[in-house]
């Protein structure tokens, strides 16, 4: 596995302009030497890696978040066995991660692995809406298979593929931890909800 450093801050808070510092589930800091508890002061085990998620529409970045592993995981086995297998199939069929990293393969820079949408090859300069996301690890990012960038038609192919009771844990965690509830999703610049990557 290769790290990269995210020198051009694609994937830093729009609202700081650093790297994302929390978990938006848990608000545990992202960082490697966080003790290995919960808000509850519960040992668990220790969550270096989180994932980066930022939607854009034309340009702009309209919804961002960071989440790490241990949130993610949870959020995960929350989702319907239908969801779980559909996103498998739709990953499965779409995206070829063998081709993806020959064609990657000894080039660093994490900007070239977003140019194009992961599942469709779409030119991501051609989207109105698309989505990037990053996997990191103790503030280094992983290359192969992210980072990933996906665009508004591949989002809304993924969201039509999630059972109402997935959709409710996305939406109920977006209302949880967000100033746009579920409901105000409508109004933003983006056609429905956010990226769930």
């Amino acid at each position: 596995m290769d790290f990269a450093p995210d020198e051009n801050g694609l994937f830093n808070s729009l609202e700081t302009g650093k790297a994302f510092e929390f978990c938006a589930a848990c608000h545990l800091p992202l960082n490697p030497e966080r003790p290995p508890q919960d808000d509850f002061g519960i040992i668990s085990e220790l969550r270096d890696s989180y994932l980066v998620v930022k939607s854009f529409h034309r340009g702009e970045c309209v919804f961002e978040y960071a989440l790490c592993h241990g949130c993610s995981s949870n959020m995960s086995k929350e989702f319907s066995e239908e969801s779980k297998k559909s996103l498998q199939q739709f990953y499965e069929e779409r995206l070829d991660t063998v081709a993806r990293s020959a064609l990657m393969q000894g080039d660093p820079d994490p900007a070239r692995w977003i140019e194009h949408c992961a599942t469709c090859d779409k030119a991501r300069k051609d989207c109105e809406n698309y989505s990037n996301g990053g996997l990191f690890d103790a503030n280094a990012l992983l290359l192969d298979p992210y980072p990933m960038c996906f665009c508004g038609e591949c989002e809304e192919e993924v969201q039509s593929r999630l059972s109402k009771k997935t959709l409710g844990i996305w939406d109920d965690f977006v209302e949880d931890n967000f100033d746009s509830p579920p409901a105000n999703f409508r109004d933003l610049p983006v056609p429905s909800r956010p990226m769930l990557i």
